[in-house]
């Protein structure tokens, strides 16, 4: 049994997006994202304390005008709404208590920040950073 579920996670992780890797139309479509555009995804969750000190700066990072769609993982929907109430969140989020989407980009760690470029994945920040805002700005530059 060891063996299958081994497998299971490794092919999981096979077909993670990764930088470069096309992101499917019907995802981005979830997201609301134009491929035209350059959007940051950040999934997150109200169980996660990196995400809770990172998630005002990047609400700051939307309100610059960096086009941004968070990805809520909560399980319990209710719960992460309030979560997003109390920290003011403004930028538009999208419920995935199933893991349907994150399980499209399988990160290996939470928060987690991928941002897309003409349906492309470009960059990705993984974990909890104290200056996130300024790697954001560091990756939409190249």
């Amino acid at each position: 049994m060891k063996r299958i579920f081994t497998l299971l996670i490794i092919t999981a992780q096979i077909w993670a997006y990764d930088v470069g890797d096309r992101v499917d139309k019907v995802i981005l479509v979830q997201l609301g994202i134009d491929d035209a555009n350059v959007t940051m995804v950040d999934f997150f969750a109200s169980w996660c304390e990196g995400c809770r000190h990172e998630l005002p700066q990047i609400e700051a990072l939307s309100k610059s005008g960096i086009s941004v769609r968070g990805v809520n993982v909560d399980e319990d929907v209710a719960k992460g709404r309030a979560f997003q109430k109390a920290l003011g969140l403004t930028f538009p989020v999208i419920d995935d208590p199933k893991g349907e989407i994150i399980g499209k980009f399988d990160p290996v760690g939470m928060p987690a920040l991928f941002i897309i470029k003409a349906g492309r994945v470009s960059g990705k920040i993984i974990g909890a950073r104290e200056d996130i805002g300024k790697l954001v700005r560091e990756k939409l530059a190249h």
